[in-house]
């Protein structure tokens, strides 16, 4: 993975075969990240993502493909260094899909923004 920091923006270029969440979950901690709005696209494989089965309280259904997919639109935020982030893609077959995101390796050319608001 490569980073580029632009004053409160972190620019990171990940390697085919990566951890999407790890790498996110270790740049919060490394850069004390406690507000961040998230964005990205690229190529990916192994995605987990939930729909929402239910509402009160919030339950997600996982579903998962294996293979790679072209990610779109990956937005979200981090609150309180927690992440959340929606994405939608399409697979092979004009499948498309969408959801929360839980859980992806990165493709070939996978980026993902943030913009820091609050740090510790």
């Amino acid at each position: 993975m490569e980073i580029k920091e632009r004053s409160n923006r972190i620019l990171l270029i990940m390697n085919s075969g990566e951890n999407i969440k790890a790498i996110l979950n270790d740049v919060v901690f490394q850069y004390g990240i406690i507000e961040a709005t998230i964005y990205g696209f690229g190529y990916c494989k192994e995605i987990e993502w939930g729909t929402l089965e239910k509402e009160d309280p919030i339950f997600y259904k996982k579903n998962f493909l294996k293979k790679t997919a072209i990610i779109s639109s990956f937005n979200g935020s981090i609150t309180d260094r927690n992440i959340h982030v929606h994405m939608s893609g399409i697979g092979t077959n004009n499948f498309i899909f969408s959801g929360h995101f839980i859980s992806a390796i990165s493709g070939e050319n996978f980026s993902v923004t943030l913009d820091i608001l609050k740090t510790e």
